[in-house]
C-alpha cells in the first residue's frame, strides 16, 4: 500500500465517520423533538387533572349544599330552642319515640341532622373556599354560616338561612 491508497482509506474513514456523526445527531435532535412534545402533553395532562380536581370539589361543595337544603327543609319552619330540650329530654326518656315520624321528638333528631349536614358543608368549603375567593359566592357562604350559628343555637325562622342557600345553590354553577 502506497501513500495515495492510505490517504484515500483515511479520506474514506473519515467521510463514513461524519455521515455517521450527522446521522447521530439527528437522531438526537428528533429524540429532542419527542421529548419536548412528550413534556407538553404532560403539561397538558397535569393541567386537565387540575380542573378536574377543581371540579370533584365545587361538585361536593354543591352536593353538600343540597344535602343542607334537604336538612333545613326537615326543620320546622319556626322552632325554639325549647323545643329541642324537650324533645331531647322526651328520646332520653323514652328512645323509643326516635323511630315515630310525627312524634314532636323528632325535631331534635332533625337538628342533629342539620347540625351534620352544615358539618360537612364546611368541610367541603375548606377544601374549595380558595376557588371562590372574593366571589358572589363566598360572601353568601360567610353570610349564610354567621347567620346559621345564631339560628342553630336560639332557633328561630329558617325563611331566611333557605332563602340564602337557594341563592347559594343558584350561584354556584359546577359546570
Amino acid at each position: 500500500m502506497d501513500e495515495k491508497q492510505i490517504a484515500l482509506e483515511a479520506m474514506l474513514a473519515a467521510k463514513d465517520s461524519a455521515h455517521w456523526a450527522w446521522w447521530t445527531m439527528t437522531a438526537t435532535i428528533f429524540s429532542v423533538l419527542i421529548s419536548l412534545g412528550t413534556l407538553g402533553m404532560a403539561f397538558s395532562a397535569l393541567d386537565t387533572w387540575r380542573q378536574q380536581e377543581m371540579l370533584k370539589l365545587k361538585m361536593e361543595f354543591k352536593r353538600s349544599i343540597l344535602e343542607l337544603i334537604y336538612a333545613m327543609d326537615s326543620m320546622p319552619r319556626n322552632w325554639s330552642y325549647h323545643q329541642i330540650n324537650s324533645a331531647r329530654a322526651r328520646l332520653q326518656a323514652s328512645p323509643e319515640v326516635a323511630n315515630r315520624v310525627a312524634d314532636p321528638a323528632q325535631i331534635y333528631i332533625n337538628k342533629m341532622a342539620l347540625k351534620d349536614a352544615f358539618s360537612d358543608s364546611t368541610k367541603a368549603w375548606i377544601m374549595c373556599e380558595h376557588l371562590f375567593s372574593e366571589t358572589e359566592i363566598e360572601g353568601l357562604w360567610n353570610k349564610f354560616r354567621g347567620e346559621f350559628r345564631d339560628y342553630i343555637m336560639r332557633g328561630g325562622d329558617t325563611n331566611r338561612l333557605a332563602g340564602i342557600l337557594e341563592s347559594l345553590n343558584a350561584k354556584l354553577k359546577v359546570l
